[in-house]
């Protein structure tokens, strides 16, 4: 009976729930501290659940403890009678270690094992400590709309409260678990509110425009194009200020790490800013502020029926006339900034048309999209063949990267 007291006693305590971090945070520095009302309580629990003292010190036991050797009797009658209880026990064992072995796990974490030494329980209050640390860094980081620390600090704290008895280790693992659950709680608020500007930017600069739909007739301009994508820009800003550290991004798809698994953003949000980064590596190769690309046309084939075929891109000429096959290197955006390609072939058709023309700082993109688009031999090559009526002329290209921005899907697919 006596042990059920004690142990329905330790049962009952537990820590307030607050809703609060800034609550938690209190709690956690006032269990910390020098004058921990935890410690106290538990040195008190030791004490009086200590009844067998140590040979040649009887003070060490506490009033309590005396009180219970000095009336034994009564003691074996609240265990069920002296002489059953006492063939229970180990020979030379006394019946007060009953109540001593129940909370020998206790006297371990309070008592220390040298004399004059640290007790344990001095680690575990460096243990709320830590608590205490980690919850106020998630504090500024949420108040401050930066990063939170780790989120496998929770972890460990949790882990290394495993250890230790209760009620403390249940002290530890929901203080930093219900902190850890209200840090998230902020920064999803956080991270919703400062995603607001990106999210209404790509409204007014990107959605509904080309290329991210082939049939607009409105073209991203490159300055936000480059504001949007680029190196700095404001998807990489945002991912790496706000979201890197939670995100693995050593394979596709991008998915959170485990200790962030309950994602501070939608799954389909991440895949947006995965889409963002490869387009980033695609068209801002250089570093540049703004998209660019090369590609070299090789003539392949040129129907008999066209003397010349010519590919203005902005000023660079791409010529075929049945000669050599020379190939000719194109640079986007083009050195004269006229947006505009033009193809012509001599002579006209029969229908009398001698070219076409694009126009936009997409114009290349255009006049490529309407061209028939084969795979070469390698990722960096693919066929064109540019129809003017029934006349073809086929040229093969190749990009300066196995990852380049033709057709590239990742361009449909962001919205």
């Amino acid at each position: 009976e006596y042990v059920k007291v004690w142990e329905a006693m330790l049962a009952d305590v537990r820590l307030i729930r607050v809703s609060g971090l800034e609550k938690n945070i209190e709690i956690a520095r006032i269990l910390s501290g020098a004058d921990s009302p935890l410690a106290n309580f538990l040195r008190a629990v030791v004490k009086e659940t200590t009844l067998t003292p140590k040979d040649g010190d009887k003070s060490a036991v506490g009033k309590a403890a005396e009180t219970v050797r000095n009336t034994r009797k009564g003691l074996e009658e609240l265990f069920g009678g002296g002489d059953a209880n006492r063939q229970q026990l180990a020979p030379g064992k006394r019946i007060e270690s009953i109540v001593d072995d129940r909370f020998e796990s206790l006297r371990r974490l309070v008592v220390s094992p040298t004399p004059g030494g640290p007790a344990p329980l001095d680690d575990a209050l460096k243990l709320f400590n830590e608590v205490y640390v980690y919850l106020t860094a998630v504090d500024t980081a949420v108040k401050s709309r930066s990063s939170p620390p780790p989120g496998d600090v929770a972890g460990k704290l949790k882990s290394d409260a495993g250890r230790l008895p209760e009620p403390v280790r249940s002290m530890v693992e929901n203080l930093s678990t219900s902190g850890a659950a209200q840090a998230r709680v902020a920064e999803r608020g956080n991270l919703s509110q400062d995603l607001r500007p990106v999210t209404e930017f790509c409204q007014r600069a990107i959605t509904g425009r080309y290329p991210f739909v082939e049939s607009s007739s409105r073209d991203v301009l490159p300055e936000d194009f480059g504001q949007m994508f680029g190196p700095g820009g404001m998807m990489d800003d945002f991912f790496q200020k706000r979201l890197a550290q939670l995100v693995d991004t050593s394979r596709r798809p991008w998915r959170y790490k485990p200790v962030a698994e309950q994602g501070a953003i939608s799954t389909s949000a991440l895949q947006q800013f995965e889409r963002a980064d490869l387009i980033k590596q695609v068209f801002f190769r250089g570093g540049g502020r703004g998209p660019a690309m090369r590609l070299d046309f090789k003539p392949v084939e040129l129907d008999a029926g066209i003397t010349q075929f010519t590919l203005d891109v902005d000023g660079q000429l791409v010529k075929y006339a049945h000669g050599p096959i020379v190939p000719m290197t194109v640079q986007w955006p083009g050195p004269r900034n006229t947006n505009q390609v033009r193809i012509t072939v001599q002579p006209p058709t029969a229908g009398g048309t001698s070219g076409q023309v694009t126009e936009g700082p997409w114009a290349l993109f255009k006049m490529l999209d309407r061209g028939q688009l084969a795979s070469g031999d390698g990722p960096e090559k693919f066929f064109i063949t540019f129809q003017l009526d029934a006349r073809r002329a086929k040229f093969e290209v190749t990009t300066n990267s196995v990852q380049h921005p033709i057709r590239l899907k990742e361009l449909r697919e962001f919205s």
